[in-house]
This record gives C-alpha cells, sequence and structure tokens, in this order.
C-alpha cells in the first residue's frame, strides 16, 4: 500500500521510498531501481526475504531487483565513505 508522505516522499508498508533526487539518504531509505544513488552504501532488498544485497556508490544508478524477487526497492543498511 501507498501513501504520501510528505513532499519528495512515499511510504510503502514500514519503509519510506524517497524520490526527491537532492535529498540525503539516511539508513532505512528505500530507493526504487533505476533511480541515482544518493549515499554509497550496502543496501538490501525490502523484501524481508534476506536474499539480496548490493553495495552502491553514491552518483550511480540502483540495479534492477533480482528474478523472482517480491521487493520493490533497495534499502540502506550502512552508509560507506566509497565514492562520497
Amino acid at each position: 500500500m501507498l501513501c504520501r508522505e510528505g513532499r519528495g516522499s512515499t511510504r510503502r508498508g514500514s519503509h519510506l521510498v524517497m524520490s526527491e533526487p537532492n535529498e540525503q539518504a539516511s539508513v532505512g531509505d528505500v530507493f526504487k531501481p533505476g533511480q541515482k544513488v544518493r549515499a554509497s552504501g550496502i543496501y538490501k532488498c525490502d523484501s524481508g526475504c534476506g536474499h539480496s544485497y548490493s553495495t552502491n556508490v553514491k552518483g550511480h544508478t540502483f540495479p534492477p531487483m533480482d528474478d523472482g524477487c517480491s521487493g520493490q526497492g533497495w534499502k540502506l543498511e550502512s552508509k560507506t565513505p566509497a565514492g562520497d
């Protein structure tokens, strides 16, 4: 279920999906595949199955979800200094 959570973000269940390109990323934020990475770090699929992790660098684009994955985006688990 989607509901608006103020300008530039959407809440999907308990996860915040960021959509404004200039906002900073915080641990726990979820981003859609194809969006620009705002913070270098380790991201986890938001499906809750724990099956997919991705290391992403600020300025790059988030990859698509794995085939058969029920997740909707990448949740920031921890930030890293690489590329920032």
